[in-house]
């Protein structure tokens, strides 16, 4: 994370704690303060994805002065599989509104200490759903009524905490 006040990066706790008091996910920081000499590319472990099943598709490597990096994994699970097929709002909610994706928000919010309300597990399922399938939720012809879709996601997330 930029700051501007200090020209420079924030240290990883620190972006971490600014992230979590605006109620949002923060990235993961894999490993901090590994010394250049320690550290081989061609022999790093690909850590689990936070957001899918599989390795992360790309690890960002930054040295103290702000030098930055990406090593990027060709062999990535995350496959786009083209459009979801969905005609309107409730359908694209019920293919991308998933127990899955409402269990792991649930969990998250929980391990924060917080209890899921609708609008809060609506808010960051859509985040999910924002970040993971953007490509696939917007390359249509026939654009679908965000309000709409917003709307079935939270008629989901509702059913979703009822059960």
């Amino acid at each position: 994370m930029w700051s501007s006040d200090a020209d420079a990066f924030r240290p990883p706790s620190a972006s971490e704690a600014i992230y979590d008091r605006l109620g949002l996910d923060p990235y993961n920081p894999i490993a901090q303060e590994v010394k250049g000499r320690d550290f081989d590319p061609t022999a790093y472990d690909r850590p689990a994805s936070a957001w899918y099943d599989g390795p992360v598709a790309a690890v960002e490597v930054r040295d103290k002065r702000g030098n930055r990096g990406l090593l990027e994994h060709s062999e990535s699970s995350v496959q786009s599989s083209g459009v979801v097929d969905a005609t309107d709002a409730e359908s694209l909610a019920e293919a991308v509104a998933t127990a899955q994706r409402f269990e792991r928000v649930v969990a998250r919010l929980r391990d924060r200490g917080r209890q899921p309300t609708v609008d809060e597990l609506r808010e960051r399922v859509l985040e999910d759903v924002y970040r993971e399938d953007h490509g696939r939720l917007f390359d249509r012809e026939q654009p679908i009524d965000e309000s709409a879709f917003r709307a079935a996601v939270a008629t989901h997330a509702q059913r979703f905490l009822r059960e």
